[in-house]
């Protein structure tokens, strides 16, 4: 099988060469459409092997995406955009992927993340569906944040697989750089709605857009819009569900929250950070008992997917809520045993290493007890040496 990469761009001569050498040992072909850059990313595209072509920008992501798609030759297309890069461990992954005649596409995890945050801590986590067949009734719909319609041959199947692709994001640009792209998408999305003000997909990016500003209230009234007006069995669902939740657990809409988050715990099984909203709900009210048996589900389907779009590592957040339930129950070993393991996840994480520290100190002598800790710390982070400086 043939595998295309499909891109547009315009202006990405920073970061263009590093997507394209990403992929390079994996396609066997480069489609690059250029809108009208002025700097030198037609040639960077070229010294790297693609092939370029020029379309003239109509204010339209989607009109420009579906030039690429119409210029590829292969049976399978991958699209990225010029600051993402492909995890080169997954590349072995994909082939086989193009060879299951019962898929018609699949959904990438796209972690989006800053250059000097190597480890994750701060990035957000969604699933787009980026692996598709190259049929010419696969087309991208959307002026903005478009996405690609496959609708058609019903009787294929859309599939989640364990390929990242990280995201840069315009973190690495300057501050004009990002205050254009933000204004470009600002505009586009204020026409697509007016267009349009219940069309499912510039609603989603304003909640989204909403949630990360504090705007609980404005995000949830589009997220619940959104719900309405996309597809039942959809994939984008599972997504909705969780920022709904996260939104009513803001807004101290505590009840509510619960009932979503036990509603999708059902409707999406295959999800397990709703046992975590639900343990985090179920805390808030003092209820640890029940929170305690939401947290260890979640720790317990840690190997299943997750779309908890705004946080990586929730299922070490489930972990820390174990620990703190088990201490507030007095179940002192149970405890001990998860902040350990928050430990071992995390040797910075100077407040587990102090409920840790406070638990082993009622048992055991203040020597026996530090050589433990030291054993699981990163000792040399400031956080850490002022805890231990107050346990012993």
């Amino acid at each position: 099988m043939k595998l295309s990469l499909c891109m547009i761009v315009k202006n990405e001569e920073d970061r263009l060469a590093r997507c394209l050498q990403s992929v390079a040992s994996l396609v066997d072909e480069m489609i690059v459409v250029d809108t009208g850059s002025t700097d030198k990313t037609v040639e960077i595209a070229e010294e790297n092997g693609a092939t370029v072509f020029t379309d003239e920008w109509r204010d339209d992501f989607s009109s420009s995406r579906n030039v690429s798609l119409e210029k590829a030759t292969g049976d399978w297309i991958l699209t990225m955009d010029a600051d993402e890069e492909l995890r080169a461990e997954d590349i072995p992954t994909i082939r086989p992927l193009l060879e299951d005649s019962e898929m018609k596409g699949y959904l990438i995890e796209i972690v989006s993340r800053s250059i000097g945050n190597e480890n994750l801590t701060e990035a957000e986590i969604h699933r787009s569906i980026r692996l598709f067949r190259n049929d010419p009734r696969y087309r991208f719909e959307g002026a903005i944040h478009e996405v690609i319609n496959l609708d058609h041959n019903p009787s294929l199947a859309i599939g989640e697989v364990p390929v990242t692709i990280y995201h840069y994001g315009y973190h690495d640009a300057t501050e004009e750089g990002r205050r254009q792209r933000e204004e470009q998408n600002e505009a586009l999305l204020g026409h697509a709605l007016a267009a349009n003000p219940d069309d499912a997909t510039p609603n989603w990016y304003l909640g989204r857009k909403f949630l990360k500003e504090g705007k609980w209230g404005e995000a949830l009234a589009r997220f619940k819009l959104v719900r309405e007006n996309f597809e039942p069995d959809g994939y984008l669902q599972p997504f909705i569900a969780q920022n709904i939740i996260s939104c009513l657990i803001e807004l101290g809409q505590l009840k509510q929250a619960l009932e979503e988050a036990d509603k999708a715990s059902r409707q999406f099984p295959n999800h397990s950070e709703f046992y975590y909203f639900a343990g985090e709900i179920f805390t808030k009210t003092n209820q640890h008992g029940p929170a305690l048996k939401c947290f260890k589900r979640c720790v317990e389907n840690k190997d299943l997917p997750a779309v908890r779009s705004h946080e990586t590592n929730f299922h070490l957040n489930a972990l820390f809520g174990v620990g703190v339930c088990s201490m507030v129950l007095s179940l002192d070993n149970q405890a001990s045993e998860a902040f350990t393991e928050c430990l071992r996840f995390d040797p910075s994480d100077a407040v587990a290493l102090e409920y840790l520290g406070q638990l082993l100190l009622k048992k055991s002598n203040p020597l026996v007890v530090r050589a433990k800790l030291e054993d699981l710390i990163d000792s040399d982070q400031p956080a850490i040496k002022e805890t231990l400086s107050r346990l012993f």
